[in-house]
């Protein structure tokens, strides 16, 4: 059953960058759509991190564990926000 889901996101995809290059002003015409679509994801996103944040410290009943868990994501969160040092060019294919 993925693989089908797969196959028809593929096609999807296909047919998009066949429509795009065929008649561009048209995916022009859509760039709004696709601005708006992407922040209304980036508004959901925030509710969603607060409320599973508000929910973990919640659950945890004592403040010590409270601490060792917010160290741990605190230490994640460098490679998470994009705060790492850039790729060498050749991972891009400049060099």
């Amino acid at each position: 059953m993925k693989c089908k889901a797969a196959w028809q996101e593929a096609r999807r995809f296909a047919w998009s960058l066949a429509r795009s290059r065929r008649a561009p002003e048209f995916a022009v015409a859509l760039e709004p759509l696709g601005e708006a679509f992407v922040a209304l994801i980036t508004m959901m996103i925030q509710p969603v991190i607060f409320c599973t944040i508000v929910l973990g410290v919640g659950s945890v009943r004592s403040a010590a564990q409270v601490g060792k868990v917010g160290g741990r994501a605190s230490a994640g969160t460098p490679g998470y926000s994009g705060r790492l040092p850039p790729a060498p060019p050749m991972v891009y294919g400049v060099v």
